[in-house]
């Protein structure tokens, strides 16, 4: 199959892009953040006239990983890229009959319910209106422009994924459990969702194969107690976890951080997402453990902060 994918210069992207190829797609690349390499092309989706830097032809399909994830965005960006952008490429999709659109959409687009466990599809809905955080009001309106359009169509619903690049997830557990600052709130037993990039570019390719399934799927690889998953950051570390406990109502004096909100809510609440629908529709394993997926996010985040302190 000849793909398009965007945000092939990203974290997510970057691995689809290798895998991809490896299954034996021609991949076309969009680049944002740095200069294309063969194969690829310069892409800002804020910017019609770039669109015209994509070569000519058919397209079997469009994977669409590009996007802002970085919560510190200041909202009017985000939306612009995440939203106004996946706009344009559907219509320029549209334009161009493409018959499969894949979307690397996230599980935030259940606003608030991305707390807590069992968010099943089917039973959890998608946050209605405008969600306060910027990042959920932009994918829930580029999940509902793909929906609407006249594009047959593939919604992945993404949990926090694990790898190298992770820029999340791993830098704030790894960050708090080497300065000493982790807490947990309450058992810290809740299971979260995890997906790890050298799985999620196999699983692509079969869908690719399996066309357009007109719908959206929990997307994930594993699902793991809280305390669970960080005594395997811990471990790897070779660092203690620290007894520190803070209170759920703590929320309220760091509704600004972040990383701090993500440490209370996941061991508090946890963020689970079952995802039987994308099983019964597309039987697949998963070669890399969860375990693998830590081991690459650590050796990733302190290849970064090896490369900063030397001024690379």
């Amino acid at each position: 199959m000849r793909i398009l994918l965007t945000g092939s210069d990203g974290f997510i992207g970057a691995a689809l892009r290798r895998d991809l190829r490896a299954a034996g797609h021609r991949v076309v690349g969009t680049c944002y953040r740095r200069a294309p390499a063969e194969g690829e092309v310069f892409l800002d989706l804020t910017d019609a006239q770039t669109f015209g830097n994509i070569p000519e032809g058919p397209f079997d399909a469009v994977a669409h990983a590009a996007g802002i994830v970085d919560q510190r965005e200041r909202r009017s960006r985000m939306v612009a890229v995440n939203a106004e952008g996946t706009r344009r490429l559907v219509r320029w999709a549209e334009e161009r009959r493409v018959p499969h659109f894949v979307f690397l959409s996230s599980i935030t687009v259940y606003g608030w319910k991305t707390m807590g466990e069992n968010r099943r599809e089917g039973e959890t809905r998608r946050a209605r209106g405008v969600p306060v955080v910027p990042y959920m009001a932009s994918k829930v309106r580029a999940e509902r422009t793909i929906e609407s359009s006249s594009l047959g169509f593939t919604l992945l619903r993404l949990p926090a994924v694990l790898g190298r690049g992770d820029s999340y997830l791993s830098p704030t557990i790894i960050g708090a459990l080497r300065d000493g600052t982790f807490f947990t709130c309450g058992g810290g037993r809740r299971k979260v969702s995890l997906m790890c990039t050298a799985n999620l570019g196999p699983l692509v390719h079969r869908i690719l194969l399996a066309g357009p399934s007109n719908r959206a799927f929990n997307c994930c690889d594993s699902h793991v107690p809280w305390l669970s998953l960080v005594a395997e950051y811990a471990r790897r570390l070779d660092v203690e976890i620290p007894a520190r406990r803070r209170s759920v109502l703590s929320l309220a004096t760091h509704l600004g951080d972040k990383r701090y909100l993500l440490l209370l809510t996941f061991s508090r609440f946890g963020a689970h997402f079952p995802d039987e629908l994308l099983h019964r529709r597309i039987p697949h394993d998963h070669p890399c453990s969860w375990q693998e997926g830590v081991g690459e996010a650590i050796a990733g985040y302190l290849g970064n902060v090896g490369n900063a302190q030397l001024g690379r």
